[in-house]
Formats: structure tokens, C-alpha cells, sequence
């Protein structure tokens, strides 16, 4: 691999650094240019450090080749993506312009939402970082369609219909996979879930059980079905195809890399701690706030997903679709779950170690996605 790892773990240290600082003057300031202020430099740190990368991920290389190449290849089928690549070539903008531009939407979009539950932005931008900065750089046009799933529930927060339904309409024609949040976001907005199950302990219950008891084989069974559904001729349609690659066992990332990814004791156990304080008091946080309705329940179905598909890359990238909100669901229960000091302690002390374990973790591993950036060519 090219690049330098001190250099790259340095840079994402400094990074992270900036978006701690930035949250913390974010959640406790009340003068609203300071907020302003410190969402620019979070903004602008995030896009330029992540931007600036080289060939990190399995999306990159080919959105590269689009940016500087005349064939859209096997994007020909997603209008809005299209439209965005031929505008920026039209401005002759670099390649990694347009890279620091996609970094640029995320971000932009993430901070919106962030700053309508502002007390939430000293958890939630560090550990936004934390859970979907890799996720970000491997699948590039999955995050330019996600700013517009964003971008709608900002407006659907200011009940600004027409704009939601432009932006998720957007973001289905940037990757049409985003159906699946589309159908999703308007489930949970019509049919009020939390209506119907009154107590998050049924939740927790349900997660634990799929934890402890689910086995991923189990989804061997679907091959045949999948394998039976036709929708044209799409990028989809070649997963249906080859279900047993996409949607089975046979697609678990151990096996595609000849070996078992081993979990250790500690991340088993900040795993399961975590998720379940999040699904526990996360219910709590739109019991006293409507508008966290959508992410927190995007939230929960992600977990569920991610423990249903397992390493088995095609769910994982549809869990990806629901789980950037979690940052700022585990943001929220500090200041809107009902909790006394002792339960509040024990809980953000968990959730801290975790995510010093996790930092940790990246600082002793070797990135597979490629740890360069641009001057590293």
C-alpha cells in the first residue's frame, strides 16, 4: 500500500480533535455565531481531510475514472448522480475537488440535522467519525444519496413537504437502493410506531435474542426466491442474480478473505452494551421529542440489521442507509432520557470506553480500505 500510516492516523487524530472541540463549544454555547462558526470548521476540517484522500475504499477508483474518463459506465441508470458528475466536469473541478465536494454534502447535511438537537453535538460529531467515516469512504455514491435523506428530514422537521419529497426523490435517483430508507422514513412517519409498542424493553429483548440465537445461515434458504425476482435491467437486478453471493453466507467478508475476522471479548461486549443503551434510552428521546421519531428508529433497524446479515456485505450497506443517525440518537439520551446520576455515569462511561477501545483499534490496524492521500499519488 502507498501512503504513510503515522502520517494518516495523525491527520484523523487532528480531525477528531476538531469535531470533539467543535461539538462541545456547539452543545453549550448560546450565542449563535459561535454555533455558526464552529459548524464551519467542523465542516470545512471534515471535507478537506476526508476529500483529500487517495484511492481508499472499492468505490473510489471507479468514481475517479468517471471524473476523469468520458464513460459513466455502470452509473448510466442513476439520472442524479449522473447530473452531479457532468456538472462538475463541465467546471473542469479536479477530481479531488469533487472528492472534498462529496465529503462537503455529507458533512453539510449531517451538521443541518445535528444543529436542530444542538446539545447533542459534542457526542454526536466525534462519533460520527467514529461510525460511518470509513463507511463514507468506501461507498461513495451511497453518501451523496444519504445528504439528500438528510437533507428531507431537516425539511420534514419544518414541515417543508415538497422539499422532503424533492430531496428523497433525489436521493433514490442517486442510488436506487434508497428505496428502501424512502419506504422506511415514510413508514415511520405515517404509521407511528411508537404507538404500538410502549415499553423499550420488548425492543432490547427482541435485539438480544437475534444476537445470542440468530445464525446468518439461516438466510441461505432466500437464495431461490431472490433468484426468482426480475426488475429490468439494473445494478440490482445483477445482485438478484447472484443472490447466493449478495444475500447468503457465501458472501460473509471471512469468506471472501480466506479468513475468520475474530472479534475480541471487549468489542463483543461494547457492542452489545452500547446498542443496548441506545435501543433502551433512545425510545425515550422521541417520547419528549416527536422529531426524533425517524432517527431512532432508523437507528434500531439498522442494529437489526447489521446482527441479521452479520459480515455479509450487501446488508451491511443497507444498514447504512438507516445508521449515520445513531451518533446523534446517543446524543440525545443524555438530555432527553429519563436517568439518575448513577445510571447517567455508568452509562456515558461505557460508551466512552468504547469508543476510546475503538479508537485505539484503529491506531494498532492497518486500514484495508488503504490509508493514502492525494500527495501520496
Amino acid at each position: 500500500m502507498i501512503g504513510d500510516l503515522f502520517t494518516y492516523n495523525v491527520i484523523r487524530f487532528f480531525l477528531l480533535v476538531i469535531l470533539l472541540v467543535c461539538g462541545k463549544i456547539i452543545s453549550s454555547s448560546k450565542n449563535k455565531y459561535n454555533v455558526i462558526a464552529f459548524t464551519l470548521i467542523s465542516i470545512v476540517a471534515f471535507s478537506l481531510i476526508e476529500g483529500l484522500r487517495w484511492d481508499r475504499g472499492p468505490d473510489y477508483y471507479n468514481n475517479y475514472l468517471l471524473l476523469t474518463t468520458n464513460d459513466l459506465g455502470v452509473t448510466k441508470s442513476e439520472p442524479v448522480f449522473n447530473a452531479i458528475i457532468d456538472v462538475l466536469k463541465g467546471l473542469s473541478v479536479p477530481y479531488w475537488g469533487c472528492f472534498i465536494f462529496f465529503s462537503f454534502l455529507y458533512i453539510f447535511t449531517y451538521t443541518k440535522v445535528v444543529n436542530l438537537f444542538p446539545k447533542t453535538a459534542v457526542w454526536a460529531l466525534p462519533i460520527m467519525f467514529f461510525t460511518t467515516a470509513d463507511a463514507h469512504e468506501n461507498f461513495v455514491r451511497q453518501f451523496i444519496a444519504i445528504s439528500f435523506v438528510l437533507l428531507a428530514y431537516y425539511y420534514n422537521t419544518k414541515n417543508k413537504n415538497l422539499q422532503t419529497v424533492i430531496c428523497l426523490l433525489c436521493a433514490v435517483l442517486n442510488h436506487y437502493s434508497g428505496l428502501f430508507a424512502v419506504f422506511l422514513f415514510y413508514m415511520i412517519k405515517y404509521i407511528k410506531l411508537d404507538n404500538f409498542i410502549k415499553r423499550p424493553i420488548l425492543l432490547v429483548f427482541i435485539y438480544l435474542a437475534l444476537y445470542f440465537f440468530w445464525d446468518v445461515s439461516y438466510l441461505n434458504s432466500t437464495t431461490e426466491i431472490l433468484n426468482s425476482i426480475n426488475i429490468g435491467d439494473s445494478s440490482m437486478q445483477n445482485y438478484l442474480d447472484n443472490a447466493d453471493r449478495w444475500f447468503t453466507s457465501e458472501g460473509s467478508l471471512s469468506d471472501l478473505k480466506g479468513a475468520v475476522i475474530k472479534t475480541s471479548f471487549l468489542n463483543e461486549f461494547f457492542t452489545l452494551a452500547t446498542n443496548c443503551i441506545i435501543i433502551y434510552f433512545g425510545f425515550f428521546t422521541m417520547q419528549n421529542d416527536k422529531r426524533m421519531c425517524i432517527p431512532y428508529w432508523f437507528t434500531y433497524f439498522a442494529i437489526i440489521i447489521f446482527v441479521l446479515g452479520g459480515d455479509i456485505e450487501l446488508y451491511r450497506r443497507f444498514a447504512w442507509w438507516l445508521y449515520y443517525f445513531m451518533p446523534i440518537v446517543l446524543g440525545a439520551i443524555w438530555y432527553l432520557a429519563p436517568m439518575n446520576r448513577t445510571v447517567k455515569i455508568t452509562t456515558m462511561s461505557i460508551i466512552i470506553m468504547n469508543f476510546i477501545y475503538r479508537f485505539y483499534l484503529t491506531l494498532t490496524t492497518i486500514p484495508s480500505a488503504g490509508y493514502a492521500f492525494i500527495w501520496d499519488r
